[in-house]
């Protein structure tokens, strides 16, 4: 048979886009705090997702656990009156610019981190660049060196203003 033989492709780590590498400026609430403004980007490798407020610890989301990006209409929308007057001032409706991400570590276990933009092409582009990053076979299923990366920039990403990392006794 002709042509029968092994076929073999790389497959590649899709590298992260330049906006999440530099940031991208959205507003981010939940129900229980006040709307704040904070960076969202990733690392070089795109397997963090960290969120650096100005004057609020950073945090971070290992985008293996994230199952979902949610925008416009299927996205979460603030239930408070105050949280929605705070999201308003934008370019385009509010129900456009929400971005909600879902994350978890099994199905039924979901939580959201919820996001306004400032217009509704900043959500999408922000969407289209993580859900090409969590579809990625990769970030659960590659070598040790891989995961030493990840936890090397889970551990950037706590860092505070000053570049220290916390460590508490």
């Amino acid at each position: 048979m002709a042509g029968a033989g092994p076929q073999t492709s790389k497959l590649s780590i899709p590298k992260p886009s330049v906006s999440l590498l530099e940031g991208v400026s959205l507003k981010r609430w939940d129900e229980e705090s006040a709307p704040y403004d904070c960076v969202v980007k990733t690392d070089e490798l795109g397997l963090v997702l960290g969120f650096v407020a100005e004057g609020k610890d950073s945090s971070y989301l290992d985008l293996s656990f994230v199952s979902d990006v949610r925008i416009g209409p299927f996205a979460k929308a603030p239930k408070d009156a105050r949280t929605r007057e705070a999201l308003l001032p934008g370019d385009d409706s509010l129900d456009d610019r929400l971005v909600s991400v879902a994350y978890g570590s099994n199905m039924f276990d979901i939580s959201f981190i919820n996001f306004g933009a400032s217009s509704a092409q900043v959500a999408k582009e922000f969407a289209a660049d993580v859900m090409s990053l969590m579809r990625n076979v990769f970030l659960s299923n590659d070598n040790v060196m891989l995961f030493v990366r990840k936890a090397h920039a889970k551990l950037m990403f706590s860092a505070d203003s000053s570049g220290r990392i916390p460590v508490k006794l």
